[in-house]
């Protein structure tokens, strides 16, 4: 890695970084020298102990919640996110759990997170070309 580089790391978002499986992707991107930004919903304090963890073995890392599902509270963030630098890499690991039931299993707010936009992809996606489209979009 060149001194630039490790001046200026590369950025990533991996949502759902308070689970097992972000948390994992995460550790794995600060060990490749990227900035890690790891996000949770509900459960922040993972995530700050996982951005932590990432800083004392010499990586760069921070924290942050926001839902997903909510596209103001996901708006609001990346952009703030996005002012701060360009994101390069966006990894989606967010999940929801507690909604589910034999009876329904998707409420209206999780149909329509999942249900796709007007360009076909599930509105989570949306967050990497709505919210974080200026960072590197086409």
């Amino acid at each position: 890695m060149t001194e630039t580089a490790r001046e200026t790391p590369r950025r990533a978002l991996v949502t759902g970084a308070s689970g097992a499986i972000g948390s994992a992707i995460a550790r794995r991107l600060a060990e490749d020298g990227l900035h890690v930004i790891a996000h949770a919903n509900r459960n922040l304090e993972s995530a700050q102990e996982l951005a932590a963890a990432i800083r004392a073995t010499g990586g760069r890392a921070e924290a942050l919640a926001f839902d997903v599902a909510d596209r103001d509270a996901a708006a609001a963030a990346c952009a703030s996110l996005v002012e701060a630098g360009t994101i390069q890499i966006l990894v989606h690991s967010a999940g929801i759990h507690d909604a589910a039931d034999a009876a329904h299993p998707l409420g209206p707010d999780h149909r329509d997170f999942f249900g796709g936009g007007s360009n076909g992809q599930p509105r989570a996606g949306q967050l990497r070309c709505g919210q974080v489209r200026a960072a590197w979009c086409p």
